[in-house]
């Protein structure tokens, strides 16, 4: 029930509905794109693009040095293992595969070695874990994934990826 009353997992329900509402309509003929009603996607657009950063900056003023020392162990282990572990076990698998062109291995960039999301903070102070936690790894993992995406991004054009 939690689960369910979760504003995150609510809003994941409500855009898949609309997808759901949107296909029915194009079945039916009715083809419309969000992008027709100009003033609503621009104010849409204007939103998203300030979304992350103004988290960001929320985060960062909500960020405590003095926390890093009681969750030092927990945030070196997760930053090293979202950070290096598994972007190295997801892109070494998909080189070994060889299926993949540029644009898979773009995706791939983006899907494994950037930072935590910052939509996790909420999340957990919702379900009730640890926000001080969560808010910390977003922090230290976007620091660490501007060194870890230039790296990964570096070696993929060594090898001839892109």
């Amino acid at each position: 029930l939690g689960i369910l009353k979760n504003p995150l997992i609510q809003a994941i329900a409500l855009g898949g509905a609309a997808l759901l509402i949107r296909s029915i309509f194009e079945r039916c003929g009715i083809a419309f794109r969000l992008t027709e009603v100009k003033p609503i996607y621009s104010v849409l657009t204007s939103l998203s693009a300030v979304a992350t950063p103004l988290s960001l900056i929320t985060l960062g003023a909500q960020f405590e040095f003095s926390a890093v020392p009681t969750l030092k162990k927990q945030i070196l282990w997760t930053v090293f293992a979202r950070s290096f572990m598994i972007p190295f076990i997801a892109l070494a698998t998909a080189y070994a595969i060889g299926r993949y062109n540029g644009a898979h291995f773009a995706a791939f960039l983006a899907a494994y070695v950037t930072p935590v999301a910052v939509s996790s903070v909420p999340m957990a102070q919702e379900m009730d874990a640890d926000a001080a936690l969560a808010g910390q790894l977003v922090v230290w993992s976007t620091i660490v994934s501007g060194f870890t995406l230039f790296a990964a991004t570096l070696i993929l054009k060594i090898l001839g990826v892109f």
